[in-house]
């Protein structure tokens, strides 16, 4: 299997639940989708509606045999069972941002819960955290928001972002010992193109894309830069792949995008995501999906294991 080169390869995508194989036994086992989170935390998006809870643009993290999620409007959420349960960890900072994200680099791990660049460093996945500082990112350059860092295994540090109408998805280098310090010119790496990939088009305005929620991950010797396009309030909401032979690009748009997409059924608007390999080898990706009963933006999140030929 070349990852993500096909079309569908994330088991689960139209149903409601994912059957994983265990490792130990080779026996099936299944997990309901959107995952049971306990006590979910009011939303983000209230001016106006009804208050109501959920979570969204879920970043992934596996340590030590258990993962970890970390969404917008809430902190984190660990399970020691593959997903079977999960049980909400302590936020005695009272993080509740959006657009997170959870880096481990240089022995310590790196939290960014805000659209401002604010990074945080711990020796613990949950903390305590101390602020490092805002990443502070020259004019002209688009607002950090939906962040993601990454830590490349030569021990650079990276920095991705993108959440606008059609200003498209962002890069640069930065400081692998003082991370909110940038040391390269910001670059665009993924441009808003709705002429050769149509489905980039917010539902309705054919000028509007809102590009978002950048996840790095390195196959092989191959960056794989993934984004979502077409509104996070709707079903066809979706996420696809630029690759490169170096952080920074020059990024090429993979074969088939979006690659991974579900527009009908339970589980829509399958984006906003983060692709994980686990300790045993396997790649899980977990993205978010569309309630939409209290408010547009009403979400949930869910997780599949990635298998090829599904």
């Amino acid at each position: 299997m070349r990852l993500m080169e096909k079309s569908g390869t994330a088991l689960g995508m139209a149903v409601s639940c994912a059957v994983a194989a265990s490792a130990a036994t080779c026996e099936p086992r299944t997990y309901c989708n959107p995952l049971p989170l306990p006590d979910l935390p009011r939303s983000v998006y209230e001016i106006g509606r009804t208050p109501h809870r959920q979570v969204s643009d879920p970043t992934l993290f596996r340590e030590n045999g258990t993962w970890y999620v970390y969404p917008s409007a809430g902190f984190a959420w660990s399970s020691a069972d593959d997903g079977g349960t999960w049980k909400a960890e302590p936020n005695p900072d009272g993080f509740q941002g959006r657009g997170p994200t959870m880096a481990k680099h240089r022995g310590r791990y790196l939290y960014m819960p805000d659209t401002e660049g604010t990074v945080y460093a711990a020796k613990s996945l949950t903390g305590p955290w101390t602020r490092l500082g805002k990443i502070a990112l020259p004019d002209g350059a688009l607002a950090p928001a939906d962040a993601m860092l990454f830590s490349d295994d030569d021990g650079r540090l990276y920095f991705y972002w993108g959440c606008s109408p059609t200003e498209g998805i962002w890069g640069c280098e930065l400081d692998a010992d003082i991370p909110c310090k940038v040391v390269s010119a910001p670059k665009k790496l993924i441009p808003f193109d709705p002429v050769r990939h149509p489905w980039e088009r917010h539902a309705g305005l054919p000028d509007v894309g809102w590009l978002e929620g950048a996840w790095m991950m390195k196959v092989g010797r191959t960056y794989v830069l993934v984004y979502s396009a077409g509104g996070a309030e709707n079903a066809a909401y979706a996420m696809g792949a630029y690759r490169s032979d170096s952080p920074l690009g020059e990024f090429r748009p993979q074969k088939n995008n979006p690659f991974f997409v579900n527009p009908t059924g339970f589980i829509t608007g399958t984006g906003h995501g983060s692709l994980v390999r686990d300790e045993r080898g396997e790649w899980w990706i977990s993205y978010c999906i569309t309630v939409g009963d209290q408010h547009r933006f009403e979400r949930r999140i869910g997780m599949d294991r990635i298998v090829a030929g599904a």
